[in-house]
């Protein structure tokens, strides 16, 4: 792994090739039910970083931005399925499920943010409300690689740089740096920042824009019914089902 400097570490080329943007797909990790809930309401949701539900909580305790006024997405850069990812959002139903989506189809979508819908949730009914539709001049767009961060030293991509230290530029990317140990994450992170307070739940982020011929879905390697989610995925246009070559038992309800 060679040594660069920081500005080359988190800079970002959304012209040209798609291929200069980036050499993987970008996948997001979870479970066949919120995949397939993903494709029928055709948008995806975000968290927001003060949110107990993010596995990562140091992500709460952001020094220079305010955490309800930010909201995130993750996706997995990479070239391989990675295995702790099967574990973390397949879960004890074994059910894990991956939204993969091509270079090309990743930088187009995420240019194109331009309205997003923003929730609350109703402690009564205990459900989320029917939303909000803001445009873009309630919100901005940010996104980049994760820099994960050991000692003075940043990886990001398969490169270290050495620590920053133009105080101003650590401040801006707060939201970007992470520890080394999530570093198997190969995390690329989309996040909406609200131009005020504005008080919500949950926002999300329509993909409609999104074609189907750049998404494919990925299937955990303990499922079994592949045949039958590729027709069920087949209903939501994606004619790409695979599903991982890793050869495991995770054997994760016996424990």
């Amino acid at each position: 792994m060679r040594a660069c400097n920081y500005t080359e570490l988190v800079s970002i080329t959304m012209n040209g090739k798609a291929k200069e943007f980036s050499k993987e797909r970008f996948y997001h990790y979870s479970n066949v039910t919120k995949i397939k809930s993903i494709l029928e309401n055709n948008e995806i949701w975000l968290t927001r970083l003060d949110s107990t539900n993010l596995n990562d909580l140091d992500e709460k305790d952001l020094k220079y931005n305010d955490p309800k006024k930010i909201y995130s997405v993750s996706f997995c850069n990479s070239n391989i399925d990675v295995l702790p990812m099967w574990l973390l959002y397949g879960g004890l139903e074994q059910q894990g499920c991956a939204l993969a989506i091509t270079q090309g189809g990743f930088r187009d979508w995420i240019s194109s943010i331009n309205v997003i819908r923003a929730f609350n949730f109703d402690s009564e009914s205990k459900s989320y409300d029917k939303g909000v539709e803001l445009s873009n001049d309630y919100f901005s767009v940010e996104y980049g690689w994760i820099r994960y961060k050991k000692g003075n030293r940043y990886r990001c991509r398969g490169k270290y740089a050495i620590q920053q230290t133009d105080e101003s530029i650590l401040q801006t990317d707060e939201i970007f740096i992470k520890r080394e140990q999530w570093h198997y994450e190969k995390e690329f992170r989309l996040v909406i920042i609200m131009n005020d307070i504005m008080d919500y739940n949950r926002v999300a982020i329509p993909i409609t824009n999104l074609k189907n011929n750049k998404k494919r879905i990925l299937l955990s390697p303990e499922i079994t019914d592949k045949e039958a989610y590729r027709t069920e995925f087949e209903l939501y246009g994606i004619s790409k089902v695979d599903q991982s070559d890793l050869r495991c038992n995770f054997h994760l309800k016996d424990r």
